[in-house]
């Protein structure tokens, strides 16, 4: 297919996508990796409740992506791998979200205001097949920041650093690695001593990557074969842009897919108030494009996200970005635009 070609209908898709109605169906962290010893016991550690902010600049296409996990303590490592489009720089920070609930909740006693609608990278070159490009601590874990061309040898990777994929995690994997995507493997680090296995942690993170639309790692490892889902988890976002996005994600079921939000949309905020902007924002002010910004806020309740692939914030307007920059999401908005494996970009 010519580039012409392939870009119409990648933006088509966009175009499509961005009109659609909210999906009907109710709302796993990314990839979880524990040691068997943590699978087979009776106090898996739960990433059952999730606060994410995502900060994107449209201009200069950057995205901080903030996320708080809480967990319950475990005596055995575990970890969880998180993919980004582009070479990702990892930090910690204080969590910034009891002032952005306070300022920015999900409804007020107006009423939901819904969202409406109106209607890459660079391959990796032939090097070792696994790079660890950074190795940082981030409050209780450890931070891999990693590149790979062959998801053989990640998983292997992933095996001897304390991390242990399955039957499911691997082909969840190498669609990353087809993608040409980088990882950050966070690895939790039990505390010395007897840990306090009842209490909850919570642990910020910040990962903030180049990318030419906001993006959400959204879909998980299929669940294994014969479990039941479990209890709804939760998971509250906040999104802050120049404009508003809209999350869109492709839902496959047997031989079909279509294109859903996945997430139920509340209140939008626009403001161009410093004041409004550092009392909610706080330790994630420095993160902020200049304003005026929209802030929208999105709630996701789910069982499991069997099915649903990664989300895309897709801007409320025109969008402009060259080929080459979206050629890396294409398989996202539609897993028949993938280029051949093996194939030159």
């Amino acid at each position: 297919m010519r580039q012409s070609s392939v870009l119409r209908v990648a933006l088509g898709v966009l175009v499509v996508a961005a009109g659609l109605i909210a999906s009907g169906e109710l709302a796993r962290a990314c990839g979880g990796f524990f040691s068997r010893r943590t699978l087979e016991g009776p106090r898996r550690p739960a990433l059952s409740y999730e606060k994410t902010l995502i900060v994107f600049d449209r201009e200069r296409q950057r995205e901080h992506f903030v996320r708080e996990v809480a967990f319950r303590a475990a005596s055995e490592p575990f970890g969880f791998v998180v993919p980004t489009p582009s070479r990702p720089e990892v930090a910690s920070m204080k969590s910034p979200f009891e002032s952005l609930e306070r300022e920015f909740p999900f409804s007020s006693e107006l009423g939901l205001v819904g969202i409406g609608s109106r209607g890459g990278g660079v391959a990796l070159p032939a090097r070792a097949p696994v790079r660890v490009l950074e190795v940082k601590r981030v409050g209780s874990f450890t931070s891999y920041v990693l590149a790979a061309n062959d998801e053989g040898a990640l998983t292997g990777w992933l095996a001897k650093n304390g991390f242990v994929t399955t039957p499911e995690t691997t082909p969840w994997l190498r669609r990353y690695v087809e993608l040409g995507f980088f990882y950050v493997a966070m690895r939790y680090e039990p505390p010395s001593g007897r840990p306090n296995l009842v209490r909850t942690n919570a642990e910020t993170v910040r990962i903030s990557f180049d990318t030419p639309l906001a993006y959400y790692p959204y879909a998980e490892p299929e669940p294994p074969a014969g479990s039941t889902t479990g209890a709804p988890r939760m998971l509250e976002l906040w999104y802050v842009s120049q404009s508003r996005g809209v999350p869109v994600a492709l839902l496959t079921k047997g031989e079909s897919s279509t294109w859903v939000r996945p997430m139920q949309a509340g209140r939008q905020f626009s403001t161009n108030a410093p004041t409004l902007l550092k009392r909610g924002f706080g330790s994630a002010l420095e993160l902020l494009p200049a304003p005026p910004l929209v802030v929208q806020r999105f709630i996701d309740q789910k069982q499991s996200r069997s099915g649903f692939g990664d989300v895309l914030f897709v801007p409320d307007g025109p969008v402009n970005p060259k080929l080459d920059a979206l050629r890396r999401f294409f398989p996202i908005l539609d897993p028949a635009l993938a280029a051949p494996r093996g194939a030159t970009p």
